[in-house]
C-alpha cells in the first residue's frame, strides 16, 4: 500500500499545479482583454490649474491621450514626468474608472522677475528664486534684478546659486512685496549692488530704500503716496524712503 500512497500524492500535486497554471493563464487573458477592450478607453482628460502650459503640452508630457486604455496610465509615472518641467510646482493625477475620466490637477510656478545673465539673456525667476527658463527677451512687465552675483551655472527648476545671498533674500522679499501691493508690473528694475543702498525704479521714479530694515512698511508707504506721484511717472525723479520715521521726500527731475 505504501508505494500506491506515494504515487497518489504525486498525482495530486500535479493536478494542483495544473490548476494554478490555468488560473494564471485565465488571469493573464483577462488582463489582456481589459487592456485592449474599448470599454475602458479614456473618454476625457480634465486639466485644471494650468496657465503657462497648454493642455496639449501637458498631454504630450505625460504621453497619454483620450482613446487609450485607462488601466495603462500610471499616475505616478505621469506625475514624475510633469515634475521635470520647471514650471510645475505640484501635481495630482486621478482616474475615474466609471466615467473613464483622467483628472490632472496642478499648480504652476509663476515668474516674479528676471535676472540678467551674460549678454542679453534673462533668467526667469519665481517667488522662491528658482530658475524657470532662460530667454533673450522678457515676456511680461516684471522687474529686472541687477546686482546678484551668480556662482557657476544654473539648473532649471532649482534656486539660483549666488555669492551674495543677502541680496538674493532681499530680492525674494521685494518681489513678494511688489505682488502684495500690486505694483509688480510697474517696477522696471531693482538694484541690489549695495545691500545698504537698495533701490528700484517705479516707471522712471527711483525709489531709495536704504537697507533691508522695515521693507514692508516702506513699500506700504510707497503704495499710499503713489497717487501723488502719478504725474511724475514719465518725468521721473527720486523718492527717498530710507527712514520711515520721517516724511518721504520726493525730488523730481528737472
Amino acid at each position: 500500500m505504501a508505494p500506491f500512497y506515494v504515487s497518489l500524492k504525486i498525482g495530486g500535486n500535479y493536478a494542483m499545479k495544473n490548476k494554478k497554471l490555468i488560473y494564471i493563464a485565465l488571469f493573464a487573458v483577462i488582463l489582456v482583454l481589459i487592456a485592449i477592450s474599448p470599454i475602458f478607453s479614456v473618454q476625457e482628460i480634465q486639466i485644471i490649474g494650468n496657465n503657462r502650459l497648454t493642455n496639449s503640452e501637458i498631454i504630450e508630457i505625460i504621453e497619454f491621450d483620450t482613446g487609450q486604455n485607462i488601466f495603462t496610465l500610471s499616475p505616478r509615472a505621469a506625475r514624475n514626468k510633469l515634475r521635470q518641467n520647471p514650471y510645475i510646482d505640484t501635481v495630482e493625477i486621478t482616474r475615474d474608472f466609471f466615467s473613464r475620466t483622467v483628472e490632472v490637477n496642478l499648480v504652476e510656478r509663476v515668474v516674479r522677475g528676471y535676472v540678467e545673465h551674460g549678454t542679453n539673456n534673462f533668467l526667469y525667476i519665481d517667488r522662491e528664486g528658482r530658475v524657470l527658463e532662460i530667454r533673450s527677451y522678457m515676456t511680461e512687465r516684471l522687474p529686472v534684478i541687477i546686482g546678484l552675483r551668480p556662482i557657476g551655472g544654473f539648473v532649471l527648476g532649482e534656486p539660483l546659486n549666488v555669492e551674495n545671498t543677502g541680496a538674493f533674500n532681499i530680492m525674494l522679499t521685494l518681489t513678494a512685496l511688489f505682488e502684495k501691493y500690486e505694483i509688480d508690473q510697474d517696477i522696471v528694475r531693482v538694484v541690489l549692488t549695495d545691500e545698504n543702498d537698495i533701490n528700484f525704479f517705479y516707471h522712471r521714479i527711483n525709489v531709495r530704500l536704504g537697507n533691508n530694515q522695515d521693507l514692508d512698511m516702506k513699500l506700504r508707504t510707497l503704495k499710499e503716496i503713489l497717487p501723488t506721484l502719478e504725474a511724475y511717472k514719465l518725468i521721473g525723479g527720486r523718492l527717498f524712503l530710507e527712514n520711515i520715521s520721517v516724511e518721504p521726500f520726493f525730488q523730481p527731475n528737472t
